[in-house]
């Protein structure tokens, strides 16, 4: 009720105990001024008066016990242990309520005290930093305007990885045991990353998973810092951890009491998030492994891989790897198996395709095979550059690699016509002076390397000798004597027999 509607009651001699009853059922937007409260006590409508100015209670309960109660600005009480804060002796009228505690966000509301009334009120407030538990993890919200926020909002002005490190170093002090703590050891984990102190690195991950377990992207960032100190088994093992947590969250159900559409929704997002990041942390440990030195530690390092990433986009690759530690080591049974494993998954792989047509050749194994791999091999080089061509190489050295592969395939060909040849006498050698031709191809092309090549002139050389042409077995046999290869103690005793 307006001041003016009261007086244009009482001018219409409205009773008094009427016009009681309206105001305390109504209530008033107004404080008496003084030229009503001398016309009222002049009607000698006191009652009426006193009731325009009979102060009411406010009863406020707040999800918060301690929590600090503002009326009109000015605080009036606090929260107690039950959450209820009482205020009395408030005028009646419009007001305004404010809640306030730490690490909340302020909650405000206006209300209206009618005379002697006792208004309750419930209040909510939300927590400034928030933390919810997730399929791979806690989800941590900031609230706009808040502390926290400024506190976050400050680290967009850092300069440097080295002022943006200092800055979160005091936030994750400031805050201790706040949720906001956890955020800022995990952005300190991904900065110490970013700046390559991965034992810093490690330190801070460790302090998000004393918080938060289950967290898969602490887990891979772990896994990165190790591969970055050159700690392959460690790496493993950390990557091992997030896909324990990686493949019971593809699995795992609502809980209880939860709207099971909305959380599945959030479970698929954090699994499509969580892939690209096991997608990068799959190529980061294929490389890191790659460069290993040692072939048996490789070996055992890239099968562990295979485990831990069956479905990696590198896992041809990483067998290509594997074939060749195996062979470094002279174990062909395990560069067989691993080869073939990684044919199946590439057909053009050059490098197996030249592995597993070179190993068979060598031995006169599977012949029909060898040349089959030896002839794509040829083709893929010849006729479709661009599909096997790796990835960074220069134009220089794409030609000396091509140049590798063709060669050795060409060689391959000659020696399995060599397997295959059955005349007994010299004007029925046909396959082997196929053999010849295909051993005089391969030649200029494997100059680059020096085993290679004299691998194929000792071929050449014994395919001339077989073949009655001793000038040119001479000539090829002797050349193998020059090179400081394996080769020359094969070569010598067949170039004194030709001689």
């Amino acid at each position: 009720m307006s001041e003016a509607e009261l007086i244009s009651l009482v001018n219409a001699k409205t009773l008094e105990d009427r016009l009681i009853e309206m105001v305390r059922a109504r209530g008033v937007a107004f404080k008496p001024s003084a030229a009503l409260d001398e016309g009222l006590r002049k009607l000698k409508l006191t009652r009426l008066l006193a009731t325009l100015t009979e102060p009411g209670t406010l009863e406020v309960t707040v999800n918060v016990p301690g929590a600090d109660v503002l009326v009109d600005g000015e605080k009036r009480g606090a929260a107690g242990p039950d959450g209820r804060a009482l205020v009395s002796d408030v005028a009646p009228g419009e007001h305004s309520l404010d809640v306030r505690a730490e690490s909340y966000v302020e909650a405000s509301q206006k209300f209206l005290l009618k005379p002697g009334e006792t208004r309750r009120l419930e209040v909510t407030l939300r927590a400034a930093v928030s933390l919810t538990p997730g399929p791979l993890g806690s989800r941590i919200s900031v609230q706009a305007g808040t502390p926290a926020d400024a506190a976050l909002a400050g680290l967009e002005f850092a300069r440097s990885g080295g002022q943006r490190i200092e800055m979160l170093k005091k936030l994750v002090a400031d805050f201790g045991e706040n949720p906001l703590a956890l955020l800022g050891y995990g952005m300190l984990q991904e900065t110490y990353l970013e700046e390559q102190q991965y034992d810093e690195s490690l330190a801070a991950g460790e302090e998000v998973l004393k918080r938060d377990p289950k967290s898969f992207t602490t887990r891979v960032r772990q896994a990165h810092a190790y591969l970055g100190k050159g700690e392959a088994e460690n790496a493993l093992k950390a990557a091992d951890q997030a896909r324990t947590l990686l493949d019971a969250a593809a699995t795992a159900v609502p809980p209880m009491g939860a709207d099971a559409e909305a959380w599945q929704r959030e479970k698929q997002q954090a699994l499509e998030a969580a892939q690209n990041e096991w997608n990068g942390l799959s190529y980061s440990a294929y490389v890191g492994l790659s460069q290993v030195a040692d072939p048996g530690e490789k070996r055992a390092l890239l099968e562990h891989y295979l485990h831990i990433f069956p479905q990696s986009a590198y896992r041809p690759g990483a067998l290509v790897v594997l074939a060749v530690a195996a062979q470094q080591q002279g174990d062909a049974e395990a560069m067989r198996r691993y080869a073939d494993e990684g044919l199946a998954a590439n057909p053009d792989s050059p490098i197996l395709l030249m592995l597993v047509s070179d190993v068979l050749s060598e031995r006169g194994q599977e012949l029909a095979r060898a040349r089959q791999l030896a002839a794509h091999l040829l083709e893929l080089v010849k006729s479709s550059p661009g599909k096997v061509r790796p990835e960074g190489l220069s134009d220089e050295q794409w030609a000396q690699v091509s140049q590798l592969w063709e060669g050795t395939a060409h060689s391959v060909l000659g020696q399995v016509l060599m397997y295959e040849e059955t005349a007994q006498g010299v004007a029925g050698m046909n396959k082997t002076r196929q053999a010849v031709e295909e051993f005089k191809a391969a030649s200029p092309l494997l100059k680059s390397n020096p085993y290679s090549y004299a691998r194929n002139l000792y071929r050449l050389g014994y395919a001339y000798a077989k073949l009655g042409l001793r000038p040119q077995a001479r000539e090829a046999l002797t050349e193998v004597m020059s090179l400081d290869t394996p080769y020359r103690q094969v070569a010598g005793p067949l170039l004194e027999k030709v001689k």
